[in-house]
């Protein structure tokens, strides 16, 4: 399993087609959660 921060790097990554930028530059992580079971939820503005 991940971990939170290496989730969240690999998130940033990810490029957001409206702006041609990673989510990282554009701030689009609203909210990212890792439960004890590992499953995730993450918000994206």
């Amino acid at each position: 399993m991940q971990t939170y921060e290496q989730l969240k790097n690999q998130i940033e990554k990810i490029i957001d087609p409206g702006f041609n930028k990673t989510l990282k530059e554009v701030q689009g992580i609203k909210r990212l959660v890792i439960d004890q079971t590992g499953i995730v939820e993450c918000d994206f503005f």
